[in-house]
């Protein structure tokens, strides 16, 4: 089933050697542009933030796998959204890959109808883009150097303590010393 669809794959590491005709091994891939293409119907990807915008805007249903960071996050997200499935890195086989895959092929309408209405309410913005960057450049210019809090993340403006934890890192130590003397 699967033999019937072209396979993009990027990859930068050793060879594979032989691979099935419709398997298409790149070292890089415009990944926008192909997930662009009409022809697209499903991103398989580690669900990293760029990727899942980019799945939104073009309207592709995924399979993630997330690896590390905020991937796990972003994944149970588009999850919860309806406009994907996962596999555990842990677990995963290649017969869960083909199930997964499958389910998203097999409801492809589901899952398109899912993404394509993430991705309305993503672009449904009060002002374009372009617009809203000549806002925002205005406003930095007419502010010229002034101090301005909206700018400023406010882990900035934490004292050491807080930043770095040292009352609990104090209070872990104090309970140590006082078990060690016990």
């Amino acid at each position: 089933m699967i033999a019937i669809f072209r396979i993009l794959f990027v990859y930068n590491g050793n060879s594979f050697g032989e691979l099935p005709e419709h398997v298409k091994v790149l070292k890089w891939a415009p990944q926008f542009d192909v997930l662009s293409h009409n022809k697209t119907i499903l991103f398989i990807s580690h669900g990293g933030l760029k990727s899942v915008k980019e799945a939104i805007c073009t309207s592709t249903p995924v399979v993630y796998l997330p690896l590390f960071a905020e991937q796990t996050h972003n994944t149970a997200m588009a999850i919860k959204l309806g406009f994907a499935r996962s596999l555990n890195k842990m677990t995963v086989t290649g017969e869960k890959m083909l199930s997964v895959v499958r389910d998203l092929l097999d409801n492809n309408t589901r899952y398109q109808r899912a993404v394509q209405r993430v991705h309305d309410l993503f672009l449904d913005r009060p002002m374009n883009s372009h617009s809203e960057a000549v806002f925002w450049t205005n406003r930095a210019v007419k502010l010229h150097g002034e101090r301005n809090p909206t700018f400023k993340r406010r882990g900035m403006f934490l004292s050491l303590n807080a930043h770095f934890y040292l009352i609990h890192l104090l209070m872990i130590a104090v309970t140590i010393l006082i078990a060690s003397k016990s």
